[in-house]
């Protein structure tokens, strides 16, 4: 007898743990891929820091568009390389063309959607400086804030528009698997959980290098920091792709158990 099952979302803990475990296990080869897009990324944060002052927040978006990209195609590598055990560079013949253009498309989705939120993220800076300016005038706004924040909520599905994408996979039938609010709540906390993690560990770090070389050479002390932030938002990347990672793998697995009850 055959029996509908309900998509089963994936266990949130156990994926972000499991993240961890596949960063230290394929540690080699995402260093070896990650010299470029680091490169590139603080390239972006020293050329913010020197023209902090010239620089629009609202054009925050438009700067970080080629670290975005060369980002977008290291975490499609990767998606490959643990979920369709494919290596990044031993691909030839008509699969290449296919591979290079699933990469392609996953890094344009990526940065389109780091271009999105950073502007929604410049938006919510600019809005709190206005409630704090004004906190009268900004009371009638604020049911649009509400409702701002709970399309954030619904979009940060779009966090993993790259990974079909990527992986060449229909995208309608890979969110119907993912689910409607509650895999956007998933998803979301999935990246908040990454987030929180590397900004402590990028907290701590700043500060000892802050502590330790701002009163001998503030000039060096800045391009420390920005190595730091540059290499903490290319690991937030990475963590939340190795995460996203032992999420499907679980929703692979749970999908595959209601398949054996079902016969």
């Amino acid at each position: 007898m055959t029996t509908v099952t309900k998509p089963q979302a994936f266990p949130l803990f156990e994926s972000f743990a499991g993240g961890f475990r596949i960063f230290g296990q394929y540690w080699p080869l995402i260093m070896r891929l990650s010299f470029l897009p680091f490169a590139v990324t603080l390239l972006t944060f020293v050329g913010l820091r020197l023209f902090q002052e010239n620089i629009s927040l609202f054009l925050l978006p438009v700067v970080q568009i080629p670290s975005s990209f060369v980002i977008g195609i290291l975490c499609a590598l990767l998606l490959r390389n643990l979920l369709l055990n494919e290596h990044p560079l031993a691909v030839e013949g008509a699969d290449k063309a296919l591979r290079n253009r699933s990469i392609m498309e996953a890094a344009v989705a990526n940065t389109a959607v780091t271009y999105f939120f950073t502007g929604i993220y410049a938006g919510l800076l600019r809005m709190q400086a206005f409630i704090e300016k004004n906190p009268d005038a900004a009371a009638p706004y604020m049911p649009i804030g509400v409702l701002a924040m709970a399309l954030l909520l619904w979009g940060a599905r779009w966090f993993w528009l790259h990974v079909p994408l990527a992986l060449d996979w229909p995208i309608r039938a890979f969110y119907e698997r993912v689910g409607r609010w509650g895999g956007s709540l998933r998803i979301f906390a999935l990246f908040g959980m990454c987030s929180l993690c590397v900004n402590f560990l990028a907290g701590v770090v700043r500060t000892i290098f802050k502590a330790a070389f701002a009163a001998v050479n503030t000039g060096f002390a800045a391009a420390l920091d920005d190595a730091v932030l540059a290499a903490a938002a290319l690991l937030l990347n990475l963590l939340f792709t190795t995460a996203s990672v032992a999420a499907i793998r679980n929703m692979a697995g749970e999908k595959k158990k209601n398949e054996s009850h079902s016969d």
